[in-house]
């Protein structure tokens, strides 16, 4: 076992988006967070609406969850919960702020954008562990426009953008790439979740 390695009983992941939670899950356990993953539907925890910057959205995600644990269960031992929330970033327009749904739809209409140009995914990993102690990490995963010919639309629990975003360097988008594929790209750029294991 490696020593910074982190073995809680449960990490929860606040979102009911399958696709998240699946990325998330991989990233978190390949960087040392190892124990059992579980989402908001497995406690049926409906999601709840966020207001802020992507920090305080993630921050309110993880908070809701646990408040939510916190009026069913006496303790959370060995608990760690983890909010997330994107900022999408279309790199030659350089605007921030907006919300992810809205840029989501954007990019799926493709106005505006070029085969080839840059998108970037900036995620905030709000942690919660079950002593109280908080913490955040960021990291940023870009992507390249390749088209959306098949009119893919946005679905709630779903990530549409991987139908229509490729990696760096590639032509075929995210969707028809291999776990092992998809899971190596993020990695490669999530190394800032390393920090985790130190915590």
């Amino acid at each position: 076992m490696k020593k910074n390695t982190i073995i809680p009983n449960r990490i929860i992941i606040a979102t009911k988006n399958l696709d998240k939670f699946k990325i998330t899950s991989e990233l978190l356990s390949k960087f040392g967070l190892k124990g059992q993953y579980f989402n908001l539907n497995d406690f049926k925890i409906e999601n709840s609406k966020e207001y802020g910057n992507t920090i305080e959205r993630a921050k309110q995600k993880a908070v809701n969850c646990r408040n939510y644990l916190k009026s069913k269960e006496k303790e959370l031992e060995n608990t760690i919960i983890v909010g997330i929330d994107d900022e999408i970033v279309i790199e030659k327009e350089r605007k921030t702020g907006e919300d992810s749904k809205d840029m989501t739809n954007k990019i799926l209409s493709g106005d505006n954008l070029k085969i080839g140009d840059i998108i970037k995914v900036m995620r905030i990993y709000y942690f919660i562990f079950s002593n109280g102690k908080k913490t955040s990490i960021k990291t940023t995963v870009p992507f390249v426009y390749l088209n959306n010919k098949k009119e893919v639309k946005r679905e709630d629990s779903k990530y549409p953008l991987s139908k229509v975003l490729g990696h760096l360097g590639q032509k075929k988008c995210v969707s028809e790439m291999t776990q092992k594929e998809t899971l190596n790209y993020n990695l490669f750029w999530s190394k800032n979740l390393q920090k985790i294991s130190k915590k």
